[in-house]
């Protein structure tokens, strides 16, 4: 399973071109599929969050990769790694 495509995939479900209606934010969709994902699985002493003492599968992104070449600056980062970021194979 891929969780950045699911996330994506949960982001442009919501986007109905020509509707104007409430969708959910994208931190919201990130919780969702960290901490409330972790909790709903009975885990949620287990992992879910970064803390001491629970186990956690850590990903590290290349920021300027996410950011080139057509961020601009008024454009938030954490946004844009709904729409870039990449499985590594």
């Amino acid at each position: 399973m891929d969780m950045l495509q699911e996330m994506r995939l949960s982001a442009n479900l919501q986007r109905v071109p020509g509707v104007s209606a409430e969708t959910v934010a994208l931190k919201d969709i990130f919780r969702m599929a960290t901490v409330n994902g972790s909790h709903v699985l009975g885990w949620g002493e287990l992992s879910g969050t970064l803390e001491p003492g629970k186990r956690a599968d850590m990903v590290l992104l290349d920021g300027r990769r996410l950011a080139e070449p057509y961020l601009s600056a008024s454009t938030i980062l954490f946004m844009r790694f709904f729409t870039a970021a990449e499985r590594a194979t």
